[in-house]
């Protein structure tokens, strides 16, 4: 499957989640919404990832290093992290649709959050 192809399965996966979403404001969803789609992208290009119940943390580590790299604030890096690790986002990760792998979610160090998210 091509990257395009891996990516508009992932969206597929997300829209049938999004229309479950009820917590937030329209602009909120929109917003977290565009930010999960980044998300997908960065997924289907780096890792080839076809299932979104197969996100871990590896998956989010590498993607907030690459925001960084892509010189984005930590402010905006916070934004689309909240979108995808919030609560009240239905990624099946955090809603609980996903079986316990017994992985535990990496925490990056201090040394490579910026310094607003260090604290």
């Amino acid at each position: 499957m091509t990257t395009k192809g891996i990516y508009h399965t992932l969206v597929t996966q997300l829209d049938k989640l999004a229309r479950h979403n009820r917590q937030g404001s329209f602009r909120t969803k929109d917003r977290y919404y565009e930010a999960v789609k980044r998300f997908c992208a960065y997924l289907a290009v780096h890792y080839h990832l076809q299932k979104l119940e197969n996100i871990s943390g590896k998956h989010l580590v590498s993607y907030v290093l690459y925001l960084q790299e892509q010189g984005k604030s930590a402010s905006t890096i916070k934004t689309d992290l909240s979108s995808t690790v919030m609560p009240s986002v239905t990624l099946p990760y955090r809603a609980g649709a996903l079986p316990s792998t017994g992985y535990v979610t990496p925490t990056p160090s201090k040394s490579t959050l910026p310094s607003s998210m260090a604290a």
